[in-house]
């Protein structure tokens, strides 16, 4: 099997997060909506699949008698607070690093939209400081989603990328008014709380709807954690990005990562070399 991981300096979540925070982060607090950094802006490359998580603490796993387990070491974390909510937790700051016992942590790869969220009627157009298309694998988790959420989200999630919600079922109607903006025809996914206490909606967008694959693809969200997400994504984009079947791109996909468990695409076979986030 070739094999053509490389290892690199830091992982991108925290590369973007720290060129966020150099050349963007007072300007986002001074007057929210005014910034749209872009994947060039923050040291990412057009060929790998970038994840953001609206709330997002890090990836954590809670101490207690059920397993709890939240967030992803792949995603950029969008917060207005800057402290992890309270608990005992596990924490795994990065990809592959080693999960830390900690029970008060500053929240990692941090972008702060504002110094705290807008309330539901509140219009906050641009509030989530990212170009249009900007991310492949948006998700948010035990957060309310209000009018601005439904607009921001759809934004910046590129056409092609993935949305994972997991909250409460009274937000259903925002939801299906998201996926009507995303995949064109409203097409969610609900699936049972998996390693926590609501739901999971997956919003898939419209190329995966189509080619015959749907099936397949919901089958694997509906075994996902939000520990899972980036990992689905990324598998689901070698499959639509090559010629590998779906159980061969399963296979493949851990020789084809580097040493943070990241696809580069650029780096796929002849005639794909320059295949890229918003084409996956």
């Amino acid at each position: 099997m070739l094999n053509f991981a490389a290892p690199v300096a830091e992982p991108p979540s925290r590369t973007a997060a720290r060129q966020f925070q150099q050349k963007f982060q007072q300007a986002a607090l001074d007057a929210p909506g005014s910034v749209r950094a872009s994947r060039h802006d923050l040291g990412l490359s057009e060929h790998r699949l970038t994840m953001i998580d609206i709330g997002g603490e890090g990836q954590k796993t809670e101490d207690g008698e059920e397993l709890m387990r939240s967030g992803n070491a792949h995603a950029i974390n969008v917060n207005a607070q800057t402290v992890g909510s309270p608990g005992e937790f596990h924490l795994q700051a990065e990809p592959g690093g080693q999960p830390q016992k900690t029970s008060h942590f500053e929240i990692p790869n941090l972008v702060r939209p504002a110094k705290s969220w807008p309330g539901p009627g509140e219009k906050a157009e641009g509030l989530l400081p990212f170009a249009d298309g900007f991310s492949s694998m948006t998700m948010t988790e035990g957060a309310p989603v209000f009018g601005y959420h439904v607009n921001e989200m759809s934004r910046v999630t590129s056409k092609k990328g993935w949305m994972m919600l997991a909250v409460d079922e009274s937000f259903e109607d925002r939801i299906g008014e998201l996926a009507h903006k995303h995949n064109g025809d409203g097409t969610v996914w609900s699936f049972p709380p998996k390693d926590g206490t609501m739901n999971r909606y997956v919003i898939p967008p419209k190329a995966a709807l189509e080619g015959g694959a749907a099936g397949d693809y919901k089958a694997m969200w509906s075994e996902a954690s939000a520990h899972d997400a980036y990992d689905v994504a990324q598998t689901i984009a070698l499959h639509q990005a090559g010629s590998l079947s779906l159980d061969e791109a399963r296979q493949a996909a851990p020789g084809l990562k580097d040493a943070h468990g990241e696809i580069d695409f650029s780096r796929l076979a002849a005639g794909k070399a320059s295949v890229k986030h918003d084409e996956l």
